[in-house]
């Protein structure tokens, strides 16, 4: 992570709203070496863009050695919110990761859904929901894992 990069990365032409002065803040919560940084705001206020600036500051794999960690992700429990990542085209460098489909019993039709079950959030006898954003590039695209660790 090179917090220095955060603003740099901002994918709109201008700010909205205090979108500046949080990214400010949240390059300044990197800085200081926090691994996890939360934002809070209200439906609508860009936190999808200030995800996608965070992204752009994540290791890339041409810097990274061997074992460290490279890329960034951005999950969300809401379908709905992944198709609007999809259809934005101030995100168009993220590859969506869709899940197994998932019903539930009461209307199948109206209340599908696309889970990923993480090795981190899973738990005996339950299922996680939620869908994953990918900010890639060519090199990390490349990248392919073990068939057999599914």
């Amino acid at each position: 992570m090179e917090p220095a990069r955060i603003p740099e990365s901002f994918p709109a032409p201008s700010y909205r709203g205090n979108q500046e002065r949080a990214l400010a803040d949240i390059r300044d919560a990197f800085a200081a070496g926090n691994d996890v940084v939360l934002v809070r705001a209200p439906t609508g206020s860009g936190k999808s863009l200030l995800a996608r600036s965070i992204m752009g500051a994540a290791r890339t794999v041409a810097e990274a050695d061997p074992a460290q960690p490279t890329g960034a992700y951005y999950t969300t429990p809401q379908v709905s919110q992944l198709d609007d990542v999809e259809a934005d085209d101030l995100l168009d460098d993220f590859r969506v990761i869709r899940g197994r489909t998932t019903t539930t019993a009461s209307s199948p039709a109206s209340t599908t859904r696309r889970s990923i079950r993480p090795p981190a959030c899973a738990r005996r006898g339950s299922t996680a929901r939620f869908a994953t954003a990918v900010r890639t590039s060519p090199i990390a695209r490349s990248r392919r894992t073990n068939p057999s660790r599914r």
